[in-house]
């Protein structure tokens, strides 16, 4: 016979209840509490304002005079003629060409280091004996490890 439904609810609803209750429980106690975080009273006769609340004047007249200098900045910039320009692209082309060039060289270096260094492992592996092996059966030794290669003699 089955379960009453409130018996059913209760097994459902029980340990939803208690996980809450302790997730509840672990975050209040993590949680800052609210006298930690006091306000600073602003002390009215002192000359140090913060920062926030106001910006220093200098600060403020360094800013407004940056301001106002990017206006007469392309005034004073020395325009360039079709040739400078041309000359400057050519240039940047040229610089860009030999960094192209120069990634080149280092990606086939390091080709060629990784080539001899697959062939001297081959080399070592070719001359090495990696241990004992024992067969139940007749094995064909091969010249090389390929099902085409030439069986050279028969291990019983």
């Amino acid at each position: 016979m089955p379960a009453p439904i409130a018996v059913r609810v209760a097994r459902v609803a029980g340990p939803a209840v208690a996980a809450g209750a302790l997730i509840t429980t672990v975050a209040v106690t993590a949680w800052p509490s609210t006298g930690a975080l006091q306000a600073v009273p602003l002390d009215s006769s002192a000359s140090v304002v913060p920062s926030v609340l106001a910006p220093s004047s200098s600060a403020a007249e360094a800013a407004r005079a940056t301001k106002a200098d990017r206006g007469t900045r392309s005034e004073t910039r020395p325009s360039l003629t079709a040739a400078d320009e041309k000359a400057v692209m050519v240039e940047s082309a040229q610089q860009q060409a030999a960094e192209d060039e120069a990634a080149e060289d280092e990606v086939a270096a390091a080709k060629a280091t990784k080539k001899k260094a697959t062939e001297k492992k081959a080399a070592e592996l070719d001359l090495s004996v990696i241990g004992s092996r024992y067969t139940t059966a007749a094995v064909k030794l091969r010249k090389t490890p390929s099902k085409d290669a030439k069986s050279v003699d028969i291990v019983d």
